[in-house]
C-alpha cells in the first residue's frame, strides 16, 4: 500500500498475493482513519491495469462511498480461501521425522530472526507438532523419539516422562557448555579420522600412477617364496619365476597365497579388538578405537598386522559379508548402501577374507589298475575319482 510499505493489490490470482491478506492490511494501516477517508484511499492501493482495479471501477458510486459496502463486495469477489487443515496423522509423521542432528549440536540456528542453540529450536518445532497431533499433554511418541536423539543429549535425559511438556522442557534444560564440548569432542575425532582418510587416499593413488607402478598390485600380491609362479600361458623359466619370488617374498595384502603356517599366526591376532554392539556405549568406544588406531598408525596403511576396529552393529570379518557396507546379503558390487564403510575397513574385511580363507582340498589324482582275476579276465578300474569297480571289462566272460 502507498505510503505504508505494502505493494498494490492486483486481483488476478496471478502474482502470489493473499486478497484478504491485503485487504486486512489496509484496513490495518487506516485504523485510524474513518470510512470515509478508506473508502478516498481504497482506489489508490490497486495496481493499475490489474483485474482488481476493473473490478472497482465498476461498481455503482454509491458502493464506493460506503465502506460496509466495498468491504461486502470485495469478499464476493475474492471471498476467503478455505485452508485445508492438517491432519493429526500429518503432525506425527512430522513429529517423527524431526531428527536433531549430532553434527549441529552446539550450534546457532536463526529462528524468528533471533539466535537460538540448536536443540532449543528443535525442542521448540517439536513442541508444535505435538501441540498439532493434540498430544502435548500425553507421553505418545516420546520413546521413539528420544531413540533418535543424540547420546550426548540423551544421557542427560530420565529415563521416561509422563508427557511432551515435561520432557522437552528437560531438553532446553541441558547445560549448553555440556553440549558445546561433548560436541566439539566429537568433531574434532571426526576431523582426525578424515584427515588421515584422506593422507591414505593421497598415499594411494600416488603409488598407483607412479611410474613403473601401475600394475604393482597384480605383479606383486601373488605366492609367497616357496611356491611357484606362473606367468599366463606359458610355464616358468629360472628367470622369471625367481624374480617373482624375490618379489613377492615380503607381500601383504588381499591376493596372495597364504600358508597354513600364515593363517594360524593370523587366527591368534586378527581379532584382538572388540567388536562393539551398536549402542550408545558401543559407538563412543569404537571411536575411541579409531583414534587409538590412528594415533598408533600415522600412516594410515592397513595390513595384516594392524587390525582395523569394525563399526558396530555389522558383521564378524569372514562371514561372507559385503565389504562396502559390513552387512549380509549381497556382495560389495551390488551394494546400494549410503552409508558405506571406511576404506580402511573395507581393507581389513577383504584382508581377513583372504587369510582366513580354509584352501580347497586338492582333487584326488586318478589311479588306474589293470586286474586279471582267476578266470582270465583283465579289467580296468579307475581309481580316486570315480566309483570304485566302474570300468570296462575285456576278455571272456566265463
Amino acid at each position: 500500500m502507498t505510503g505504508s510499505g505494502n505493494t498494490l493489490f492486483w486481483g488476478d490470482n496471478a502474482h502470489n498475493e493473499n486478497a484478504q491478506d491485503f485487504f486486512k492490511s489496509f484496513n490495518y494501516a487506516m485504523s485510524s482513519k474513518d470510512d470515509a477517508h478508506k473508502c478516498r484511499q481504497f482506489m489508490y492501493c490497486l495496481h493499475s491495469g490489474g483485474a482488481a482495479k476493473v473490478w472497482y471501477t465498476g461498481l455503482p458510486e454509491d458502493t464506493k462511498a460506503n465502506w460496509s459496502l466495498v468491504e461486502a463486495a470485495f469478499n464476493a469477489r475474492w471471498p476467503p480461501v478455505k485452508i485445508a487443515a492438517k491432519l493429526t496423522e500429518e503432525f506425527e509423521g512430522e513429529l517423527l521425522g524431526c531428527v536433531l542432528l549430532e553434527e549441529v549440536l552446539g550450534l546457532k540456528e536463526c529462528v524468528a530472526d533471533r539466535e537460538v542453540w540448536s536443540h532449543i529450536a528443535w525442542a521448540d518445532r517439536i513442541g508444535i507438532l505435538a501441540a498439532g497431533a493434540d498430544i502435548l499433554g500425553s507421553k505418545t511418541y516420546i520413546g521413539q523419539v528420544k531413540k533418535t536423539l543424540p547420546g550426548v543429549v540423551r544421557d542427560k535425559l530420565a529415563d521416561s516422562y509422563a508427557n511432551w511438556t515435561a520432557f522437552l522442557d528437560d531438553v532446553r534444560g541441558i547445560d549448553i557448555e555440556y553440549i558445546k564440548g561433548k560436541a566439539e569432542d566429537a568433531r574434532k575425532l571426526l576431523e582426525t579420522v578424515a584427515l588421515h582418510v584422506h593422507q591414505m587416499d593421497r598415499t594411494t593413488t600416488a603409488a598407483a600412477t607412479a611410474p613403473g607402478r601401475r600394475f604393482a598390485n597384480i605383479t606383486n600380491e601373488v605366492s609367497p617364496a616357496n611356491t611357484t609362479v606362473y606367468n599366463r600361458g606359458r610355464p616358468p623359466t629360472s628367470s622369471n619365476t625367481n624374480a617373482n619370488i624375490n618379489a613377492n617374498t615380503n607381500t601383504k595384502g588381499p591376493g596372495r597365497v597364504v600358508t597354513a603356517a600364515d593363517r594360524a599366526a593370523f587366527k591368534g591376532q586378527y581379532n584382538l579388538l572388540p567388536h562393539h554392539p551398536p549402542t550408545d556405549a558401543g559407538r563412543l568406544a569404537h571411536q575411541a578405537q579409531q583414534k587409538a588406531w590412528f594415533d598408533a598408525n600415522p600412516s594410515g596403511i592397513v595390513t595384516e598386522m594392524t587390525p582395523y576396529p569394525l563399526r558396530p552393529g555389522t558383521a564378524a570379518v569372514n562371514s561372507s559379508e559385503c565389504f562396502k557396507c559390513g552387512l549380509f546379503g549381497h556382495i560389495s558390487g551390488y551394494c546400494t548402501t549410503t552409508r558405506p564403510l571406511l576404506p580402511n575397513e573395507q581393507r581389513w574385511r577383504a584382508i581377513c577374507a583372504n587369510m582366513l580363507r580354509e584352501p580347497r582340498a586338492a582333487a584326488p589324482v586318478g589311479v588306474r589298475l589293470v586286474v586279471i582275476d582267476d578266470y582270465g579276465t583283465t579289467m580296468e578300474v579307475q581309481g580316486g575319482g570315480g566309483d570304485e569297480g566302474q570300468g570296462k571289462e575285456e576278455g571272456p566272460s566265463t
